[in-house]
Parts: C-alpha cells; sequence; structure tokens
C-alpha cells in the first residue's frame, strides 16, 4: 500500500512540473540560458513518461503541447533551443504514438520540417545538441513517423530527409545510427503510394562511382535500402534513368542489373554475400562499429578510379 501510495504521490509530482513548466512557456523567459534550462528539465521529464499514460498526466502535458508549438519556441533562431523543442515534442509523439499529438495538419508539417532540419546536426558530434538529436532520430524510427510524414503528403519534405542523411552520415557514427536512418528511408519507400523521379535520381546519384569514392558510407546506405525496396523502386528505375545521362559502368552492379531488369544469378549472388570490411572507430570516449566499405581503402579506390 505504500509503494502504491509512495507512486502516485510520483506521478503527482511530475504532473505537477509538466504542467507548471508547460504555462511558463507560454510566456518564455527572453534569456537563453534560462530558457534552455527550463527545456532541459521539461525534457527529462517526459522522458519518464511512459505511452498510454494515466489520463490526468495527459491533461498535465496539454499547456505544455501548446507551448512547444508556438512560433517563440518552435521557430526560435537560437539552435540548441530549437533542437531542445523538438526533442520534447518528439518525446510528446512517442507518448501519444501511434496517433498524432497534434490534430493540425499544419502544425504536424512544421514539427516535421523543423525535425527534418534538426537532423543536419547529426554530422556535429561534439555540439551540445549532438545526443538530443541522436535521440530524436532513434524515436523517429521506433515509433513510426514515418507514417504521419506520409499521411502529409508531401514529397518535397521526404526528399529533404534524405539528402540530410546522406549528407550528414559518417564512417565515425556508430552502426545504430545507421541502422535507424535505413529503416526510415526504407519505411518512406515502402508506404509511398508512388516513388517519385526526383527520389531516385538522388538515390542513384549517390551510387554513382564518382560519389562512392567520395562518400562511400551514404553510397553504402543507399545501396542497402534499394536492395530491401528493389520490387517497389524497380518500375520506376526506367523513367528516373531517361531522365539522367545513365552508363550502367557508372553505377554500382546492383543497381545496373536492376536496371537491366537481369534476374539475380551468380554476379548478384556474389555481390550480396561479399562480406563487407568493417573498422572500430572512436566516437567520444567509446569505441563503436561503423559500417564502412572495403572501398574506402586506398587499394578500392584505386580501382574505382580506373573503371571511370
Amino acid at each position: 500500500m505504500a509503494t502504491f501510495d509512495s507512486s502516485c504521490a510520483d506521478r503527482k509530482k511530475m504532473e505537477d512540473e509538466i504542467t507548471a513548466y508547460g504555462m511558463s512557456l507560454m510566456n518564455p523567459p527572453s534569456s537563453i540560458d534560462e530558457l534552455f534550462k527550463i527545456l532541459q528539465k521539461v525534457e527529462s521529464l517526459l522522458k519518464t513518461v511512459s505511452q498510454e499514460p494515466f489520463d490526468s498526466t495527459t491533461s498535465a502535458i496539454q499547456p505544455l503541447m501548446k507551448a512547444l508549438v508556438r512560433n517563440e519556441l518552435l521557430g526560435h533562431t537560437n539552435e540548441d533551443v530549437k533542437v531542445s523543442v523538438i526533442s520534447s515534442v518528439t518525446e510528446i509523439s512517442r507518448i501519444y504514438a501511434p496517433n498524432r499529438p497534434y490534430d493540425d495538419d499544419r502544425q504536424m508539417e512544421e514539427i516535421l520540417r523543423q525535425t527534418v532540419m534538426t537532423f543536419k546536426k547529426i554530422a556535429v558530434v561534439n555540439s551540445r545538441s549532438y545526443r538530443k538529436v541522436i535521440r530524436v532520430l532513434e524515436v523517429f524510427a521506433k515509433v513510426r513517423f514515418t507514417a504521419m510524414l506520409l499521411d502529409l503528403e508531401n514529397g518535397t519534405l521526404i526528399i529533404e530527409m534524405f539528402k540530410n542523411f546522406l549528407e550528414v552520415i559518417r564512417p565515425y557514427h556508430p552502426t545504430n545510427i545507421f541502422t535507424w536512418m535505413k529503416e526510415i528511408m526504407t519505411r518512406l519507400i515502402e508506404g509511398s503510394d508512388e516513388i517519385s523521379v526526383e527520389l531516385l535520381q538522388l538515390l542513384l546519384d549517390r551510387v554513382k562511382i564518382d560519389n562512392q569514392m567520395e562518400s562511400p558510407i551514404a553510397s553504402y546506405l543507399v545501396e542497402e535500402v534499394l536492395k530491401d525496396c528493389a520490387a517497389i523502386v524497380k518500375p520506376y528505375f526506367s523513367d528516373a534513368l531517361k531522365s539522367m545521362s545513365f552508363e550502367p559502368a557508372d553505377y554500382a552492379q546492383t543497381i545496373a542489373l536492376l536496371s537491366n531488369e537481369m534476374p539475380k544469378g551468380k554476379e548478384m549472388m556474389a555481390t550480396e554475400n561479399a562480406p563487407a570490411t568493417v573498422h572500430c572507430v572512436k566516437v567520444g570516449p567509446s569505441e563503436a562499429k561503423c559500417c564502412e566499405l572495403a572501398r574506402q581503402d586506398d587499394t578500392h579506390r584505386e580501382k574505382l578510379k580506373d573503371t571511370v
């Protein structure tokens, strides 16, 4: 009985704090440091709230939900503040999943637009907001934010997300970042009614030989996504390739095989079964495995140059 009473008291304290912070953020402080501290506390509190919370907890979150989407916060000029706001909204979305936290399509579109922009910061591992951005990426993948994005039918925003992922992925990133990006990209392709030529051009451009040498990890990400979605994207390949100066020799073997509509044979099986070289790289104080292909080795780069 004492344990139950203690649990109820803790929950009541947490709800009161969330409500108080929500009310204070309706008129946020002008001091960026003070505002950032409040948002830090809000994020910490929201992380303790499980999905399908008590009705009293849902009610306590309402003032905070209204405050976070106001332009004073969602459109804040300070990047660290903006990331903290997106992080808090992401936690709220996790709590409400699988339902949308906001019914207004315009609000959801702006939230997702700001979230996509936030992913640009993944490349900067020493920034103050890095861990928060990674947490947003993780929740985005695990809570299936992709369904919310697809519901908006905003192809431009989807392409922007793909671009950001391919621009920021680095060999020194932990494997889970690569995996979450791959899951998000795959779900967006699988859930789309049709695949745009612009999106396929973006993907094809990343597996071109020259671009493989520039960013092997980004090329590998595209190859893995295309392998998972081969049956879906294959019907759209011809239109995408017609709009490009497509030379099979310029692209990865798997793409050339798909564009020629050749069945999987010994060559394809050899490609799929070939082991990828995995290197351990330092990420801060710890070591993490990263999917860095053997293409990045100097000897392999020379082979790629010879084919151009």
